[in-house]
């Protein structure tokens, strides 16, 4: 939640672009709060262009047991859970191709939103295991805070990446914006308050070296 300004933006303009796509989408959290800020933008994004649950996407809800958790999402189905995050029977949810229940290898790209570099760091982890366990490619794109972009750049700059994209910040989610051709967008919004709060406390700081110059000017002449 204390990210919400940066990752909420990168969130909202991944849904749309694959949603320009028609992509079948499956949300879910390592967080316990991450599966209703989760939901909160599937219903401001998804379901103003016609998704619905179970058929267009699927909210699988808290994941807990962090790097572990992740290793249950080869079968999408962790132990206790029988239920989406909105209440659809698990089993019904993810009955995506026709009778046949859709798993992790089915997936064609793999999208991690997160301010915790270590968080970052089990997906790249586990996904790199997975692939070699299910004999496949799966894309990993990342959306990160400005916060810890320089402890995961190494993943995306090295000679062999372990991520394929990567998102940071508010500016990162403006440039989205561009490239979906949303100049309006929230992430546009907020990034102009931000300019304007720094110029504002650029100027404060200005003001105050000023007049300190002229107090200590003032006492040097008496």
């Amino acid at each position: 939640p204390a990210y919400m300004g940066e990752l909420d933006s990168q969130a909202a303009s991944l849904l749309r672009h694959l949603s320009l796509r028609q992509a079948r989408i499956i949300a879910l959290s390592l967080t316990p709060e991450g599966a209703g800020l989760a939901q909160r933008l599937i219903d401001e994004v998804l379901i103003s262009e016609g998704y619905q649950s179970g058929q267009d996407y699927v909210n699988l809800g808290y994941f807990p047991g962090e790097a572990a958790g992740i290793r249950a999402l080869r079968f999408l189905t962790p132990h206790f859970q029988t239920q989406t995050f909105d209440g659809m029977e698990l089993d019904e949810a993810l009955d995506f191709n026709d009778g046949e229940r859709f798993e992790l290898g089915d997936m064609a790209l793999v999208a991690v939103l997160t301010s915790d570099d270590d968080n970052l760091r089990w997906w790249v982890e586990q996904m790199t295991a997975l692939e070699g366990e299910l004999e496949t490619e799966l894309p990993l794109l990342a959306g990160v805070s400005a916060a810890i972009e320089a402890l995961v750049r190494p993943y995306y700059d090295m000679e062999s990446p372990q991520i394929d994209g990567l998102v940071v910040g508010l500016a990162g989610a403006a440039d989205y914006e561009l490239a979906l051709e949303q100049e309006d967008g929230p992430a546009h919004a907020l990034l102009e308050a931000q300019l304007v709060g720094q110029g504002a406390v650029l100027a404060l700081i200005v003001a105050a070296v000023l007049l300190y110059g002229v107090f200590r000017k003032g006492e040097s002449d008496e």
